[in-house]
């Protein structure tokens, strides 16, 4: 597997084929999301090996984007099975890498503890500093492809996503509940705020 040159090629292609309308799946989405499957692999104990297939999934969770804004999971799984053999991966490597990309699908259900990582990793902003900023930038993403909300609607989706995902790995719940839960509580703050304020 030659993981250092597939990256430059996927990178550089993201860099100049995708939209400037991705405002949250863009490169740097892309790289924090290896960075972190990289991270939460080794504080599970994975041999090198896996990891370097979890980050070559974590680089082509996303490339569907390239090609269309729904169902990026499995064109991101074309893409990979067209693009891998040329770096040496065997067709066995491919399929694992296939599986944890459909792993990152919403809703998430990952089926062993690569996909738990992987699926860790895609999220794992909602327990970091960059939490307000990263799910701004979804919310004007999404407005670009006419799914638009109200700020009350907007409140109440995040409320209702922070209080229903839960991460899988031990590693990523210490080092990044105690964040989410702490956006969680001043999201619904803010939300009782503007309720007081509008029954004044």
């Amino acid at each position: 597997m030659d993981y250092a040159r597939v990256e430059k090629f996927i990178l550089d292609l993201l860099k100049k084929k995708l939209s400037d309308k991705l405002y949250y799946h863009n490169v740097c989405h892309t790289c924090e999301t290896i960075k972190a499957a990289a991270e939460f692999g080794r504080a599970e104990g994975l041999p090198e090996e896996e990891i370097t297939i979890l980050k070559t999934a974590a680089l082509f969770h996303d490339t569907g984007y390239l090609r269309l804004p729904v169902e990026n999971e499995r064109i991101g799984t074309e893409i990979a099975r067209e693009i891998l053999p040329e770096y040496g991966y065997t067709p066995e490597e491919i399929e694992k890498v296939c599986r944890l990309i459909l792993a990152t699908r919403m809703p998430q259900k990952p089926a062993n503890l690569e996909e738990q990582i992987i699926c860790d990793a895609d999220l794992q902003y909602l327990g970091t500093e960059e939490y307000d900023k990263l799910s701004n930038l979804l919310r004007k993403e999404m407005s670009f492809y006419n799914i638009s909300f109200t700020d009350q609607d907007w409140q109440d989706f995040q409320i209702n996503f922070l209080k229903n995902h839960h991460y899988f790995t031990s590693c990523c719940r210490q080092s990044r509940d105690a964040a989410k839960a702490e956006s969680l509580k001043k999201l619904i703050e803010a939300k009782e705020n503007i309720l007081e304020h509008n029954n004044i």
